[in-house]
């Protein structure tokens, strides 16, 4: 059974200086994310990989200092609720092995100012998303182990800090 931050730390004075959580494993699709979690203003980093999620957990838009979101292994469709002036500091999105399909891709996803790493692997995308030009600061794409089956080659012109691409496994 998931146990909260409200039950470990019930006086809520050591949650601001939170900088990571790791809720790998837990049912957060059952249990969701407690009304405590907010007090953890200071939160660079969370990964909640394995945890049933079906969506992006709506209070995660609070967390303006976010530096790192790992949200692996769930069940998530799409990433719209993950929306640029709510992560002004956001560097690294793995949303790895989930049931993202173009369509959940938002164009303004890709207008995340210091994002730097997208791993969008083993998801059920058809094609490379199409306002990935807008991502000029870009070092690391994984899109491998997807359905994709051409890439245009004007995509990657403006992206030119991208150092490292995988269109591996892919159909």
């Amino acid at each position: 059974k998931f146990v909260w931050v409200d039950t470990i730390m019930s006086s809520g004075s050591v949650l601001p200086f939170v900088r990571g959580v790791d809720l790998s494993g837990n049912d957060l699709k059952v249990e969701g994310l407690s009304d405590k979690s907010s007090q953890m203003c200071n939160l660079r980093w969370l990964r909640m990989n394995k945890s049933n999620l079906e969506q992006v957990p709506d209070m995660l838009d609070t967390f303006s200092k976010m530096e790192v979101i790992s949200m692996t292994h769930n069940r998530i469709k799409g990433l719209y609720d993950i929306d640029p002036p709510n992560f002004p500091s956001l560097k690294v999105l793995n949303v790895r092995d989930n049931r993202v399909q173009d369509c959940g891709i938002p164009p303004h996803l890709f207008r995340l100012q210091e994002l730097v790493t997208l791993d969008l692997s083993h998801n059920k995308l058809t094609k490379v998303p199409d306002d990935l030009n807008k991502a000029k600061d870009l070092i690391v794409l994984s899109l491998g182990h997807n359905k994709i089956t051409s890439v245009s080659g004007q995509l990657f012109v403006r992206c030119s800090g991208l150092q490292y691409l995988d269109l591996s496994n892919n159909e």
